[in-house]
């Protein structure tokens, strides 16, 4: 039984890794955003496949606070909304690796909610970093491997951005 569940987890991993890579590809920020709602629900159940608390419910969090910036709101409700993932910090962080994603759901919650464009992809290259360390120490093998090529991914965006002038709705 154990190992179906660690089946069923990598699977879901090597699905948000695909997720990840089409998210981070993309030039407009809406469908970054779209795709990366999609991402973090898959991303969600890996880490309940994996019994990895903290990642599950950063996932889910970030999840909702990404698309939640798919809309209009006023300047406190977006920093109310960035500040989400602390809520469940006090319960679920029990060592300094378990603030990591913690972390890099605040920053991607401020990145989804006040940049776009070239700024939006530097904040995930900071979340992208943060949630690498988590994914090594956590075992989860979609979640290194999603997160390497996403920094990859992300560098070759920001290049083509830049140099392309890729208008950034």
């Amino acid at each position: 039984m154990q190992l179906d569940y660690a089946i069923a987890a990598q699977s879901a991993g090597f699905l948000g890794v695909a997720l990840n890579i089409a998210m981070r590809a993309m030039t407009a920020d809406r469908w970054l955003k779209r795709i990366g709602v999609l991402a973090m629900t898959v991303w969600t159940l890996h880490f309940l496949l994996l019994k990895a608390w903290v990642g599950a419910s950063c996932n889910a969090i970030e999840g909702a606070v990404t698309l939640l910036s798919l809309w209009a709101l006023p300047v406190y409700g977006r920093m109310g909304l960035a500040l989400l993932p602390l809520l469940p910090a006090p319960w679920l962080v029990t060592g300094f690796t378990d603030s990591l994603p913690i972390l890099s759901s605040v920053a991607c919650g401020f990145g989804m909610m006040f940049c776009e464009g070239i700024a939006l992809r530097m904040v995930l290259l900071l979340t992208t970093g943060l949630w690498l360390a988590y994914d090594v120490v956590s075992g989860s093998l979609g979640g290194t491997l999603a997160e390497l090529i996403s920094l990859g991914t992300l560098i070759v965006m920001i290049w083509r951005m830049q140099s392309a002038r890729i208008p950034q709705d």
